[in-house]
């Protein structure tokens, strides 16, 4: 906990620097909104952390457009904090919209449409359709392997978390097949 309260700490005193040189509407300073948000969700709090994100996700619609990649990051980040609380149903509509937006934008394989195809399958599971997740998340997996090591590390959460919920998704499955058979 001590390591999250020193980022909030450091990403609030960016956020205000930013304001104060660059205003609160530049696209850096709303950047900085973000991560204060995305911090405050990893301390589970929830609700700040949902009203810096729609206001930044907000005011990047307004200032670089709904497709953006700046704005489509915000609006997945907003879904990530949504699914965080339990709110599966909006955050779902918000990852697929964004993936949605990405897959136009920057083409299926590119690594922040493989991460928010990552976002509506795991999105998928937590509202218990596992054969969807499954499915999707297993092209995920086949398509991370254009992506180099850097860009994974930087751009989708780590590959072996999605291998361990895919591989388990097949378990499932497989269980699932095996106790329906006479």
């Amino acid at each position: 906990m001590g390591q999250h309260q020193r980022a909030i700490q450091l990403h609030e005193d960016a956020w205000k620097k930013h304001r104060q040189i660059l205003g609160d509407n530049h696209p850096n300073t709303l950047s900085c909104q973000v991560n204060v948000a995305s911090t405050l969700n990893e301390l589970d709090q929830y609700q700040r952390a949902i009203q810096l994100h729609e206001d930044a996700w907000e005011k990047h619609r307004q200032i670089l457009g709904d497709n953006h990649p700046n704005t489509m990051t915000s609006q997945s980040s907003l879904a990530s904090t949504l699914s965080n609380m339990g709110q599966y149903q909006r955050a779902q509509q918000l990852h697929e919209d964004a993936w949605e937006k990405r897959r136009r934008a920057l083409g299926d394989d590119h690594p922040a449409s493989l991460e928010s195809a990552q976002n509506v399958g795991m999105g998928l599971l937590n509202r218990g359709q596992a054969a969807q997740a499954r499915q999707l998340l297993g092209t995920v997996l086949a398509n991370s392997g254009v992506l180099s090591a850097e860009i994974t590390k930087k751009r989708c959460k780590p590959l072996s978390v999605l291998r361990w919920h895919y591989d388990a998704l097949v378990r499932h499955r497989e269980r699932s097949t095996s106790l329906k058979r006479p």
